[in-house]
């Protein structure tokens, strides 16, 4: 079940333990939703971004939203349309990069 609070600054390590576990959540979330709508396993999409910088991105995203008073599931809901947003901008590019349209005549 979700917190129904936002989290507070500093954090216990139950409480970032339950961060991460939401983190965690909506990067597989996004994964999954980016591989329906591309076809690309969210395995490999996960071997594709750099972990470290989507990991930082998105709970910075996670935490702007908590500190503005968000409830978690507010704070999870804007990170995953950050992370959803930014893996489908990276395939598009990669796409548009190895498959280039055709030029019109």
């Amino acid at each position: 079940m979700m917190r129904e609070t936002p989290f507070p600054r500093p954090m216990t390590s139950a409480e970032a333990r339950e961060l991460w576990q939401i983190i965690g959540r909506v990067m597989a979330d996004s994964a999954r939703d980016v591989a329906s709508r591309t076809g690309i396993p969210p395995q490999r999409l996960v071997k594709t971004v750099a972990r470290d910088l989507v990991l930082r991105d998105v709970t910075e995203v996670f935490l702007r939203a908590n500190e503005r008073g968000a409830l978690p599931m507010q704070s999870s809901a804007e990170a995953h349309a950050y992370l959803t947003h930014a893996l489908l901008t990276f395939v598009e590019r990669g796409r548009a990069t190895v498959h280039p349209a055709p030029p019109h005549p």
